[in-house]
């Protein structure tokens, strides 16, 4: 494997593991959270074969994923009227399990804080570096034939939006971005 792949992979484990850690009390892992989060961002109903295109990851694994969350309580599934297609959604159980999870590593930043010490420990301000890293990560995904679709795909992903999320309050917040100095 080239260098580079291999450097980019065990990166990516290095983030899983820190996301099943950050997912641990709220009973999730990182790929339950996305699947998750990509039914609660859908504003219609959500056909289980578009999950595995959003997602990015094979059919069976969504089907897996599916499963597990059934017996979790988190979502449930049914049959549409053309009696082919599987239409999945979240329990209330598992609309309350996303959000809290959300709101604890995405809104309040939880997450961010974690990767920012990764990024540049206590030393210098690590908003530049995200901002160059995750324009890297999408660069290259790209090339490799991973293409983000704009508003349709899980969190942020418009770099410049990203930034501005990331240094700026919201909308009706009083004061700064509790997570950014």
């Amino acid at each position: 494997m080239d260098a580079v792949f291999f450097s980019m992979k065990r990166a990516h484990l290095g983030g899983e593991r820190l996301g099943r850690h950050l997912l641990e009390p709220f009973g999730l892992t990182p790929a339950r959270f996305d699947l998750m989060n990509t039914i609660a961002d859908c504003e219609e109903l959500m056909p289980q074969k578009e999950l595995w295109k959003r997602l990015g990851v094979v059919r069976s694994a969504v089907c897996e994923m599916v499963k597990s969350l059934i017996k979790l309580a988190f979502v449930k599934r049914y049959r549409a009227a053309d009696s082919r297609t599987w239409i999945v959604q979240l329990t209330e159980r598992g609309r309350e399990v996303a959000r809290r999870a959300y709101d604890a590593l995405v809104n309040r930043g939880d997450a961010t804080v974690r990767v920012d010490r990764v990024i540049a420990g206590q030393e210098i301000d690590p908003a530049p570096i995200r901002h160059e890293w995750a324009s890297t990560f999408f660069g290259i995904g790209a090339m490799l034939g991973n293409a983000v679709r704009r508003n349709t795909d899980l969190y942020c992903w418009d770099i410049e939006e990203f930034y501005a999320r990331l240094t700026t309050a919201e909308e009706g917040d009083a004061g700064e971005v509790p997570f950014v100095k």
